[in-house]
């Protein structure tokens, strides 16, 4: 059987949580604080910005799954409580900082104050291979190439002016750049299909494994029944709305796929 890549990992200090704690070199925060969240709201975040990260009402599993950029279906292990238990945490970094630096933080943190420790693995689990469902290759009516630059990868210049959005697509607006989902519906401009994939997966009950050989980056805009027991919607399925609106489909396979594996957590002291 074949092994197909789907851990998409920030290669910057990625031995730093290789089966051990951080050693207590790399990218450090200025200052972190960790608060447990008690509110009993379902809403989450987790947002990025110029000087540091700010953690709302999150999971640490969440929080796994935001740093190392993967889906929940791809982290296994841990103890139950943390994909229960929710917590805030802002942490400063000394000055501006782009993504990779932030994501090397993060690690060091959650090593530092998580006593975090994990690593890779490849296991056998059930995929849907994202495919071209025409084979002329056509793409469908709410899927098309992006001429949007959306370059998260460092801080934007002083005085540079916030990206605009494209043009509407199937009379839907589109955020300027990233993703912007709903219940069952997912709008998008400048992105790779691997971050389509990764926000579909959920909705999918699988991991989506990206092999239609489409390179750049999309808009698009996906509308789907969230609920198959739902008989209300007029709504496509996931699975017939991703091939009659975006011309692609979603093959049920079997595939040896990398996993990060939970070896160590604790709760952390609050401060």
């Amino acid at each position: 059987m074949a092994r197909i890549q789907i851990l998409r990992t920030v290669t910057i200090c990625l031995a730093l949580l290789s089966g051990a704690a951080v050693s207590g070199h790399g990218l450090v925060f200025e200052a972190v604080s960790i608060k447990t969240n008690r509110s009993g709201e379902s809403r989450s975040s987790f947002r990025g910005t110029l000087s540091g990260i700010s953690v709302t009402n999150q999971t640490v599993i969440d929080i796994i799954r935001n740093v190392w950029n993967v889906n929940r279906l791809q982290i296994a292990g841990g103890p139950s409580w943390a994909g229960e238990d929710r917590y805030d945490i802002e942490a400063k970094a000394s000055g501006k900082a782009g993504r990779d630096e932030l994501v090397a933080m993060m690690k060091t943190m959650l090593a530092e104050r998580f006593n975090l420790a994990v690593h890779q693995e490849t296991r056998p689990i059930p995929v849907y291979v994202l495919v071209l469902a025409r084979a002329d290759g056509r793409l469908g009516p709410t899927l098309r190439q992006s001429q949007a630059t959306c370059d998260r990868s460092s801080p934007p210049a002083p005085g540079t002016p916030p990206p605009q959005p494209p043009p509407p697509l199937g009379g839907v607006d589109l955020p300027a750049c990233g993703t912007n989902t709903g219940r069952g519906v997912l709008r998008a401009a400048g992105i790779e299909l691997e971050a389509f994939t990764r926000n579909m997966a959920g909705a999918a009950g699988r991991i989506i494994v990206d092999k239609t050989g489409l390179t750049g980056t999309f808009d698009m805009v996906l509308r789907f029944n969230p609920d198959p027991n739902d008989t209300s919607s007029d709504a496509p399925s996931l699975f017939a709305a991703v091939q009659e609106q975006l011309g692609l489909k979603l093959d049920p396979q079997t595939a040896a796929a990398d996993v990060l594996v939970i070896d160590r957590v604790e709760r952390p002291t609050e401060n």
